[in-house]
């Protein structure tokens, strides 16, 4: 939290700028939650960070007015008595309040205390988030004196790109683009555009904001839009950055303003920037209600478009369903048609010499396998006898390998016993597998018959 008459920096209500805003002297960033950059209104500098407090010209200058500010809250001449004591107190509250004059010599000038003077104390620093657009992507903020309500659909927003189209020119080649539209208050919104020249593609934005903030240009706008001001929305380069950081702000301590840098929470996305007054902090903290007001309504919309989605994907679904079926259902007709169509065009031909050759060779392959006596019969025996007489020849084979004294070991082994017999039985798969896929194809043929 933004902390007052004290020296601690906040960061909950984002960035205020008193006089480089895009809308005269209230703030227009979102806080944490926008990107908004403020930026000069000046042709040539589009600097976040460029302020336009009237500064002293001279070292002369900055060394006489501090004199003649400590002299005010510290040793008035007035009266001489300790009245000067009242008048150094009143000095100092008025000093730290940024109001008033202060007296403190019947011959010297009066004293002007502001939010802007070193003793203020309704004072501290927050931090910006900077902008992620470059120059060469030309977006420009223009800040119009509307509510949101009024630039909602895309009709409206479509008579601001008309507006804008008129005002460039009425060229053909060159229109402008509406990126984003944001409420800042209740009453003024921001609206982030850039332009598109069909032979040079998009215009920078530094070139976009000084054709607009042009005298003729810009009373157009204020005339057609009601706008307050134009400026573009470029990235601060490093040089940039570099030099905001090393010098503080008006009216405050370099050590603070050290620490405050030193403590950025995101060197990278963020900024310190001086917050000062009541009145800065109540703007931020309504552009940061704005802010959430408006994220709320777009995270509402996506979840009627996400509920929309999945009502959509449902009946995406069950009409999928429906086609996947159907189209089963005329792949099994297509495929009885195919078969039907085949069986007309052989019908009452006779067989060919191809059908012969196959025909003979599947009788040949056939009476190889199941005839008595071949393949089939003589596996089936041999393996029968393997699984019956195995003792009988294992007898036998000792009696040999005994007279021979040879080692059974050395002649055929259980373990080869089994070999055979495994790749007799995978053998005798293989032919009932055979078996098997004949039959079946003979039931299908008989069903495509039937079917025909």
């Amino acid at each position: 939290m933004v902390s007052f008459l004290s020296s601690t920096g906040g960061g909950l209500f984002g960035n205020t700028n008193t006089s480089n805003t895009l809308f005269g002297s209230k703030p227009t960033t979102g806080g944490l939650f926008g990107s908004t950059n403020i930026a000069s209104t000046g042709p040539t500098t589009t600097n976040l960070l460029n302020q336009t407090i009237n500064k002293p010209s001279t070292i002369q200058e900055l060394i006489q007015g501090a004199e003649t500010l400590a002299k005010s809250v510290s040793g008035p001449e007035l009266y001489g008595d300790k009245r000067d004591e009242i008048v150094s107190k009143l000095n100092q509250l008025s000093a730290a309040s940024g109001v008033g004059k202060g007296y403190y010599k019947h011959d010297a000038p009066q004293v002007d205390y502001n939010p802007e003077g070193l003793f203020y104390r309704l004072k501290s620093v927050g931090y910006n988030r900077q902008s992620n657009y470059k120059d060469g992507d030309g977006i420009v903020g223009m800040v119009m004196k509307t509510s949101i309500s009024n630039v909602a659909t895309k009709e409206q927003r479509q008579k601001i790109v008309d507006a804008l189209f008129v005002i460039l020119g009425s060229k053909p080649t060159v229109h402008a683009h509406l990126e984003n539209v944001r409420p800042l208050t209740d009453e003024l919104i921001e609206v982030l555009f850039y332009v598109h020249d069909k032979a040079k593609g998009r215009v920078s934005a530094k070139e976009v904001a000084q054709f607009f903030n042009q005298t003729a240009q810009f009373q157009q706008l204020q005339n057609q839009l009601q706008c307050v001001k134009v400026t573009p929305r470029t990235q601060l380069s490093e040089q940039e950055l570099l030099n905001y950081l090393k010098q503080p702000p008006v009216g405050f301590d370099l050590i603070f303003w050290e620490q405050c840098v030193k403590e950025n929470p995101d060197p990278k996305n963020f900024v310190p920037y001086p917050i000062r007054g009541f009145e800065q902090l109540r703007e931020r903290q309504k552009l940061q209600q704005a802010e959430i007001e408006l994220q709320e309504n777009v995270i509402s919309d996506l979840r009627g478009r996400l509920h929309t989605v999945q009502s959509d994907m449902s009946v995406l679904q069950n009409e999928y369903v429906s086609i996947k079926q159907t189209k089963k259902q005329l792949s099994h007709r297509l495929l009885r048609i195919l078969a039907t169509q085949v069986l007309l065009q052989k019908y009452c031909k006779t067989l060919d010499g191809d059908d012969e050759r196959l025909h003979a060779a599947l009788e040949t392959v056939n009476a190889h396998l199941n005839a008595p006596g071949q393949i089939k019969d003589k596996i089936i025996d041999l393996l029968s006898k393997v699984e019956t007489n195995t003792d009988v020849w294992k007898a036998q084979k000792l009696a040999v390998a005994k007279k021979k004294n040879v080692s059974v070991d050395k002649e055929l082994t259980t373990e080869e016993v089994n070999h055979i017999r495994r790749y007799l039985t995978r053998c005798r798969s293989s032919l009932e597998q055979m078996t098997k896929k004949i039959e079946k194809t003979k039931k299908d043929l008989d069903i495509v018959m039937k079917e025909i």
